[in-house]
């Protein structure tokens, strides 16, 4: 193959996409090995087959010489027979006779129907029956009839005429025969097995050698169809990255690769178009933007002393609006102060009110409670005179347990269990006392404590007494500061108005004052902030003009 089909088979390799590309350099390998595959397959199939029919030779042959042996031993057991006359030397002749047959009936049922094999077999055979009819079979009936029908001498003079041993010569030759002809055919087998072994090695070292130079050849060819055009779309993405907008790629093949080249020159030649406006566009934003700088500077100019202007006059409205306010807040101020006071002395006498009712409801209390605590102390003498009644009893009931016990231990064992119940009976007689001594000390020191209780009450339900007459007169007092702190507030009030309506017309004319500063502030700020970024847009433009200058695009 010379360069120039070189060349055509890439071209078309290059009307290929890219993933047939790369399915086709992996299909190609992949299909020499299942061909190779194939042929090894094919070749050990035959070789297993030229071994099966060598085996078989082999089996056919050991088959033939059992046979010969076989019939050497029919020979041997007929020779016995015939020597010693005893019908036990005919079982080794009848069991070599038996497999004499069954070997030949084997052998020819593998056997082709009009082969070699076939006729050798058919021709052992028959000269096996021919011995059998015209030699074994008639010196057996012979040697039978010894003594009866036959003699001896007949037998050793049917011996003397060696027809069996001319039959077993044609038997020897027939077998012999067989045997290199089936020795032949292994041979010729044997020959055929080795001639297609070496056939399959040459076919396999070729068709290896050829697929890997076919896969080679196929690699480069995709090598080449897509490492060319990525190479390319290297070198202009190299020169696109310093700035070279008039380098294309050139597209030679339909494949992704081609695609790709063909969308860079589409967004290259965007690009340009790009690159050209925005040229044009900062050369007119430059433009602009000084016009727009200059009217800005003349405008915040006339700003500037319209708001020093503005200044003056709302410093001498501050300090007059300071001065009204002043005193506003002199007269607002004493009369929350006034009013302070006079609400104060309302919650004063509010407050001495509700103390006085307060002290008479604790004074009707403390009276309950006194009564209350008398009627405590009676109970406690009530409840220590019903203390003592259960003393009494747990004493007598004491006293009987203890006669009880005595009339137990007098009944001996019959009174055993009574003495038992007479014991706990004594014992709660005596827990009882226990607990009502404990009562009757506890009612005493209730009784005690009740006492200075109703004592105490007595001196609070005085002290209450006083603290009542004393609030009703701190109440009067109060009242008396209410009045005259509210005629105070109500003139204070009449001058903190008229004060608040002058202060709020000052007031007035000095927001509106500001409001004008205000808006000249704001519009010198406006005219500012549109002078920085007349100046800042001025500056961007330069520098995206000292960048796009770098671009080459024409």
């Amino acid at each position: 193959m010379n360069s120039k089909e070189l060349k055509l088979k890439l071209v078309n390799l290059g009307m290929l996409s890219l993933r047939q590309k790369l399915s086709l350099s992996a299909a190609i390998p992949l299909i020499m090995l299942f061909l190779l595959t194939l042929v090894a397959i094919n070749t050990s199939s035959k070789l297993v087959a030229a071994d099966a029919k060598v085996e078989s030779t082999h089996q056919l042959i050991e088959g033939v010489l059992q046979i010969e042996a076989a019939a050497a031993q029919m020979e041997a057991g007929m020779r016995g027979f015939l020597l010693s006359g005893k019908p036990s030397f005919l079982a080794p002749y009848e069991q070599a006779k038996a497999l004499v047959f069954e070997q030949l009936a084997q052998l020819s049922s593998v056997a082709h129907s009009g082969s070699q094999l076939a006729r050798s077999l058919q021709e052992i055979q028959s000269s096996i029956q021919a011995w059998i009819e015209q030699v074994a079979r008639p010196s057996i009936v012979l040697r039978q009839g010894v003594g009866t029908t036959a003699t001896m001498a007949e037998v050793v003079n049917l011996v003397s005429q060696a027809q069996g041993e001319r039959h077993f010569q044609a038997i020897n030759q027939q077998v012999l025969a067989l045997i290199e002809y089936e020795r032949q055919l292994m041979e010729q087998q044997k020959e055929q097995a080795h001639a297609l072994s070496a056939q399959s090695n040459q076919v396999l070292v070729v068709g290896g050698v050829s697929a890997g130079l076919l896969t080679i050849l196929v690699c480069y060819g995709v090598y080449r169809s897509v490492m060319g055009p990525v190479k390319r779309m290297g070198l202009a993405m190299e020169q696109l990255a310093i700035g070279d907008l008039t380098q294309t790629v050139a597209v030679d093949t339909d494949d992704e690769l081609g695609q790709m080249a063909k969308h860079y020159n589409h967004a290259v030649l965007q690009t340009q178009e790009a690159m050209r406006s925005i040229l044009a566009l900062s050369e007119e934003v430059t433009a602009g933007t000084e016009s727009i700088e200059q009217r800005n500077s003349a405008m915040a100019s006339d700003l500037l002393r319209q708001a020093e202007q503005v200044n003056e006059i709302v410093v001498s409205m501050e300090q007059m609006v300071a001065s009204i306010t002043e005193v506003a807040h002199q007269s607002v101020s004493a009369s929350d102060s006034a009013k302070q006071a006079g609400v104060i002395a309302n919650g004063g006498g509010a407050v001495v009110q509700d103390t006085v009712e307060g002290m008479e409801l604790i004074h009707a209390a403390v009276a309950a409670s006194s009564s209350s605590v008398a009627e405590l102390g009676s109970r406690g003498q009530e409840i220590g005179s019903v203390i003592q009644v259960i003393n009494s009893i747990a004493e007598q009931t004491n006293l009987l347990a203890l006669n009880a016990a005595i009339e137990a231990a007098r009944a001996g064992q019959a009174g055993r269990g009574f003495s038992v119940v007479a014991d706990e009976v004594r014992a709660l007689a005596e827990r009882t006392t226990e607990a009502t001594r404990t009562i009757e000390q506890v009612i005493e020191s209730i009784q005690s404590e009740t006492g200075l209780a109703m004592n105490q009450m007595t001196q609070g339900s005085e002290q209450v007494q006083q603290g009542v007459s004393l609030a009703r007169q701190a109440g009067h007092s109060l009242d008396e500061i209410v009045e005259g702190t509210e005629e105070v507030s109500s003139m204070i009030d009449s001058i903190a108005s008229a004060t608040e309506e002058q202060s709020q017309a000052s007031q007035v004319i000095t927001d509106s004052v500001e409001a004008v500063s205000k808006v000249c502030e704001m519009a010198k700020e406006q005219s500012r902030l549109a002078a920085e970024s007349a100046m800042d847009l001025a500056q961007r433009s330069q520098q995206m003009r000292d960048k796009l200058v770098n671009f080459r695009v024409a």
